[in-house]
């Protein structure tokens, strides 16, 4: 099994914003927090280190005392994990394992758990390019689970899927953009069931959606196949 490496620079950097709850924050890669190191190295700057199973290009997300990561591990990708640790000392909290709906073989030219997930005060969500989206709860309690792939049909990409998760108070928004049918999903964060779906052209993007208050409403923002597309 390979080892990835969790590093937490400075705990203390969240003290004035103890959430970070998706992809580059709220999307904006904008944060309040203060005391921001500024030098590091392998040996300096290092508050706490922590292996993970397998592989995770996902970026932590935070909620208050707890960071969460995802990985994925095995020759064909076939196991899927969601890790919780402690922010100030990176105590492992919990872990689950999941098995992936669709498989993948491993090499550095594809994606390993590059979608990151989102975290809120229920739980967090994670989205892998097995085509599962998981939601757990702070405690590790397994909320709800569903397949993409089952649902409507395999990821068609040389390269994996990249494409993080967006949320709102009440749903979970995923973007799938490949050169299968591809398309963007509202799911209720409390059950994992449609909201909606919108069908979308055809095309791999690495892409994320970005989630913006418009005149008070929010409005979904898709970048992907030459196109900028509000919703």
């Amino acid at each position: 099994m390979l080892l990835s490496t969790a590093v937490l620079l400075n705990a203390a950097v969240l003290q004035a914003a103890d959430t970070w709850t998706g992809f580059r924050g709220t999307g904006s890669n904008i944060t309040t927090a203060t005391n921001l190191p500024l030098n590091w190295s392998p040996a300096q700057g290092i508050r706490w280190k922590q292996s993970v199973p397998g592989y995770g290009q996902s970026s932590p997300v935070v909620w208050k005392d707890s960071i969460f990561v995802t990985s994925i591990a095995g020759p064909q990708q076939e196991k899927c994990f969601i890790h919780a640790y402690g922010l100030a000392d990176g105590k492992l909290l919990w872990s689950k394992e999941y098995p992936a709906s669709q498989t993948k073989k491993t090499s550095s030219m594809v994606s390993r758990a590059a979608p990151t997930p989102t975290v809120d005060e229920q739980g967090i969500y994670a989205f892998f390019e097995s085509g599962d989206v998981i939601a757990c709860s702070h405690a590790g309690e397994t909320l709800w689970q569903r397949s993409l792939v089952k649902d409507y049909g395999p990821f068609v990409s040389n390269h994996g899927i990249g494409n993080s998760l967006a949320q709102t108070k009440e749903q979970l928004i995923v973007l799938t953009a490949h050169d299968g049918p591809s398309y963007l999903l509202s799911l209720d964060k409390q059950t994992g069931k449609n909201l909606w779906k919108t069908d979308r052209e055809e095309g791999v993007a690495w892409t994320s959606p970005v989630i913006a208050d418009r005149a008070g409403k929010p409005e979904i923002i898709v970048s992907a196949k030459g196109t900028v597309t509000g919703y």
